[in-house]
């Protein structure tokens, strides 16, 4: 069984309000492009109102109040980290040794998810090059199996744990804490392009899409249901629906 994550809530100093619609036209993505696989789809949010697609569960308050360690003006997703909760996972129907794969709403499905899903290795992750590391996590695709990894949140101690992530040069809220402890264990798995792909570095320097693309994530100031987003690639009008 495979269990994925979305998450909704809106922070104080987000850049982007997420709403309803964006969580259930992911839910329409990643059921045309599961094919074959036996999976749930659940959204951790603090407001469930509008969401039909798909499950519902509700958002705690641990590291609410966090602000990032890098910059206290960018988005806070400290929260996330208690997915890895043995505790959480067995409210959210998880059994040990079922893969768990957190996914952004911020991104387009755009090829069946088999091959990335499938993948061993005791965590997957988005592979990308650092400011100060050649490797680091990004925490916008996040897998690993239930019953493990449980020291990512047992360790992790609030802002002395952020602030430690922080000064080892890796950049983020969440995925800085993943990817420092995280990114040099020999059973960690980095996916790099061309399976996921960013918007609009990769993707827009490469001049198109490539069809191994499986994920393509908008992390920056554009979204896919931007306008801006819509004139400046066809990849919102073909995927985003």
């Amino acid at each position: 069984m495979y269990h994925l994550i979305l998450w909704k809530w809106n922070q104080h100093n987000a850049r982007e309000i997420y709403t309803a619609e964006h969580v259930n036209k992911m839910v329409s993505m990643l059921n045309r492009n599961c094919r074959g696989l036996r999976y749930r789809i659940v959204c951790i949010t603090d407001d469930p109102s509008g969401i039909h697609a798909c499950e519902t569960f509700p958002l705690w308050h641990d590291a609410a109040e966090m602000h990032n360690a890098t910059n206290k003006t960018l988005p806070s997703c400290y929260r996330r980290l208690r997915l890895y909760d043995p505790k959480a996972q067995s409210d959210l129907g998880m059994r040990p040794g079922e893969r768990v794969a957190s996914i952004d709403l911020d991104a387009l499905v755009t090829g069946q998810l088999a091959p990335l899903l499938s993948m061993p290795g005791r965590f997957v992750g988005w592979e990308l090059p650092g400011t100060h590391h050649p490797r680091v996590f990004n925490g916008s695709f996040q897998m690993f199996s239930a019953g493990t990894l449980n020291h990512i949140w047992e360790d992790f101690d609030g802002e002395r744990s952020a602030l430690e992530a922080n000064k080892a040069g890796y950049r983020g809220s969440d995925q800085a804490w993943l990817s420092y402890r995280l990114i040099n264990e020999p059973d960690s798995v980095g996916v790099a392009y061309p399976m996921i792909s960013s918007y609009p570095l990769q993707t827009k320097i490469r001049g198109h899409h490539s069809a191994e693309t499986l994920l393509v994530f908008y992390h920056g100031r554009l979204k896919p249901w931007h306008d801006e987003a819509k004139r400046k690639s066809n990849l919102t009008q073909q995927f985003w629906r």
